[in-house]
């Protein structure tokens, strides 16, 4: 709208200037046009009392006055050549009046005042100076402000022209990727059900019964063009038999969150390119089976990735292909963390630890090499 409005403007503008003449050498002239013809009366005036003095007096004129003394110094004899360089002068000087004398005769008798000219002239220096003011500037400069506007004026004439390429290319985009994100939407409508159904059966298993995760497509406005297609795609979650499904990030607890994300990163491992994963405390709320196979599937993930996982529970350590032990020395200057790399003996103690509390008993120690030996299998 505003580059049609500017177009239209640029156009009128344009074309007001392109009316007139406004080169500078032109708006000279007629500036002097309008003076003479302002004056003319008095110039006709001015003119006919020259010609008196020159020729048309009676009484004396300078053409009179140079014949008389030129007819003095042809009569006198003997001239002195001070006289003779003074004859030469006058004789030229009566050269010079009589054309002068025809010049004035000659602007007497072709010069006519003309008011109907006139005030075209003032008209037309009074619209020049009227678009002075409109464009501020003085009247020389009009011809840069029109050579300024033609040129703004052909570019975006020029750029309608690109504007309507730029739309045709825009339209064919728009097929090209309403065609690709109706493809990806009857993908995601596919395996959305089966990730669904693949989600929930690793939710059973992590004490989550009952639970169930419903992966949303909610289709987007139709003019919204949106790099992730034609929808938007929600985890929803019921977490008890019955209840209505909601976001997932609004009704599960930290502990459910972490199990979705793993039961999530299980079923998505097998088409998933990220190098890291890591879990914060993923076995909260759980222990004895669940957690062994919380364990179980960590290590699953291991086997396609890096997995940073932090437990305190020995059933989900044991399922670990190396274990770092950390822990926080305070003193009076302040607190500093340890990380330490353990090795088979120390994996054995730290999971003993783990079982039995601050003592550590030659059954848990057992026990601790038993979880170890059963996770490895």
């Amino acid at each position: 709208m505003l580059f049609r409005s500017r177009r239209e403007l640029l156009a009128f503008q344009v074309a007001e200037l392109q009316e007139l003449n406004i080169d500078p050498s032109y708006l000279e002239q007629l500036e002097k046009e309008q003076q003479t013809l302002a004056n003319a009366e008095q110039i006709l005036q001015d003119s006919q009392q020259l010609l008196a003095i020159c020729d048309q007096a009676e009484n004396f004129n300078l053409r009179d006055g140079f014949n008389r003394a030129l007819s003095i110094l042809g009569n006198l004899k003997h001239k002195p050549q001070a006289l003779q360089e003074v004859e030469q002068l006058l004789q030229s000087g009566l050269i010079q009046v009589d054309e002068a004398t025809h010049c004035i005769e000659h602007q007497v008798d072709s010069f006519q005042a003309d008011p109907q000219r006139l005030q075209q002239i003032e008209d037309e220096l009074a619209t020049i100076f009227q678009l002075t003011r409109k464009h501020r500037v003085n009247a020389a400069q009009l011809h840069e402000i029109r050579t300024e506007l033609e040129t703004e004026l052909k570019g975006l004439t020029d750029g309608d022209n690109s504007l309507e390429k730029l739309q045709q290319q825009a339209d064919k985009l728009a097929s090209e990727y309403r065609q690709a994100a109706s493809k990806l939407s009857l993908k995601r409508k596919e395996a959305a059900s089966r990730m669904s159904s693949q989600i929930n059966h690793q939710l059973q298993s992590l004490s989550m019964e009952g639970a169930e995760v419903l992966v949303q497509l909610t289709p987007l406005d139709g003019e919204n063009v949106k790099s992730f297609g034609l929808e938007e795609v929600e985890l929803l979650i019921a977490t008890n038999p019955g209840q209505a499904h909601k976001p997932l990030a609004k009704i599960a607890s930290g502990g459910e969150l972490s199990r979705v994300s793993l039961a999530i990163q299980v079923v998505a491992a097998a088409n998933t390119n990220i190098p890291t994963l890591v879990f914060d405390e993923v076995d909260v709320g759980i222990g004895g089976s669940t957690a062994d196979i919380v364990g179980k599937l960590l290590k699953e993930l291991g086997d396609r990735g890096q997995v940073i996982s932090v437990t305190h529970q020995p059933q989900v350590a044991a399922h670990a292909h190396q274990h770092y032990l950390v822990s926080k020395i305070t003193e009076s200057s302040g607190a500093e963390s340890t990380i330490v790399d353990l090795d088979k003996s120390q994996r054995v103690e730290e999971l003993a630890r783990m079982l039995g509390g601050a003592k550590v008993t030659q059954q848990t120690v057992c026990h601790a090499s038993e979880l170890l030996e059963l996770a490895s299998l």
